[in-house]
């Protein structure tokens, strides 16, 4: 008998260069009259390409317009705020809610989507609210390589008072299309590129290697892994081409349709405690975590990643024969030499975490238990204060 699988993808996407002119067309297909439109400060300041298209919407469709300025993850209280301005400024429902921006403006959009239609400040509906009215829709655009926010239903934002990274989650809250237009991420800041890339990877091994993982996420995971392996080395010499930005586009979806379809484990749930106590971004913190946690999986008999081998560039250099140990360890390698290149930082002082400090990180994973029983070998306390100090 073979295994029941179950695979939910609720998302259209339009990808390509230069797919943003058709945004117009679907706004009016749509029949949207009044908009919302949440954009990052900065890629409105320097991006002329999302400049032109913010200027194009407002010829044609009533606005409000709110410039995304944190230089971190959404929080409650800024929620709140913006909520009032656009209450403020709007005498009739808004019809959709444009995102254009990283995971953090395509988040905040999403939750603004569900307290648009609901009454309360923003810390009401923290977690996965019940009885919700249906939320405004939102049209995704992501400027960044991995966050795969323009994919899932979920909004992160952090609860500053407890420390805690908790969202606005509602399963009717899928973004209704997604526009991933290479020519937009190319403009990005490479240290935006780095973090957010690397926040794919962490989706994409983490889905690989879930207990819940399967042949059909797997296929989306090694789809992943060939785009990025392929082209995040050429961002990182500066020698890439539309084709590879295209390729983190589209590796970063494919990474969160795995994850979003399996689960996440250690190195994602650790970030989010680094992220949000030393603010350090998530795709760092994640990478930072993935590099140790792999080559313990790896040192301590885990060897499937060698079903990853032939996501390897240049693969003709190494042997086909290579027995599955070393085909594993090739893998790890060659991340941790991505990862290297990427300068991500091996010891967690870099971060300011202090010696006195990890036994916070420690109590965090028993809270985070569920997460850490996700990793393929069992990572005892004693092991992940190892890790932690570990060069």
């Amino acid at each position: 008998m073979s295994k029941i699988i179950e695979l939910k993808i609720n998302n259209r996407v339009i990808s390509g260069d230069g797919s943003l002119k058709y945004l117009i067309s679907e706004l009016k297909n749509f029949n949207y009259k009044k908009l919302g439109i949440i954009v990052d400060n900065n890629l409105i300041k320097n991006n002329r390409i999302v400049k032109n298209l913010v200027n194009n919407i407002n010829k044609n469709f009533k606005i409000i317009f709110h410039k995304y300025k944190l230089n971190f993850e959404p929080n409650y209280e800024y929620l709140d705020e913006i909520i009032s301005i656009f209450k403020k400024k709007n005498n009739s429902q808004i019809d959709c809610i444009i995102a254009i921006g990283g995971g953090s403006v395509m988040d905040t959009a999403k939750a603004m989507a569900v307290m648009i239609t609901n009454h309360g400040s923003s810390i009401k509906f923290k977690g996965f609210p019940k009885k919700l009215k249906k939320p405004v829709p939102v049209i995704a655009i992501p400027s960044t390589t991995g966050t795969g926010s323009e994919l899932v239903f979920n909004a992160s934002v952090i609860d500053n008072k407890n420390k805690q990274k908790l969202g606005i989650n509602d399963s009717n809250n899928y973004p209704i299309l997604a526009i991933l237009d290479p020519r937009v991420v190319s403009t990005a800041p490479i240290n935006i590129v780095i973090s957010s890339t690397c926040d794919a990877l962490v989706h994409a091994f983490e889905s690989f290697s879930s207990p819940q993982s399967n042949e059909i996420t797997k296929l989306f995971i090694l789809e992943s892994l060939k785009k990025i392996f392929t082209s995040f080395p050429k961002v990182l010499n500066g020698n890439a081409n539309i084709i590879d930005w295209q390729n983190l586009q589209w590796g970063a979806y494919f990474a969160m349709i795995g994850l979003s379809n399996t689960s996440s484990g250690p190195s994602g749930a650790l970030s989010y405690y680094l992220g949000v106590n030393y603010k350090v971004s998530h795709g760092i913190a994640g990478a930072f975590f993935l590099q140790k946690i792999l080559r313990f999986n790896q040192n301590n008999g885990y060897y499937n990643y060698s079903e990853l081998y032939n996501c390897l560039p240049n693969i003709k250099k190494f042997k086909k024969t290579l027995p599955t140990k070393n085909k594993s360890n090739e893998v790890v390698k060659y991340l941790e030499k991505l990862f290297y290149d990427a300068k991500i930082p091996k010891k967690i002082s870099y971060f300011g975490v202090q010696n006195n400090h990890i036994d916070n990180f420690l109590n965090f994973s028993k809270k985070a238990k569920a997460a850490m029983k996700n990793n393929p070998k069992f990572i005892s306390t004693s092991n992940l204060r190892k890790l932690l100090v570990s060069n």
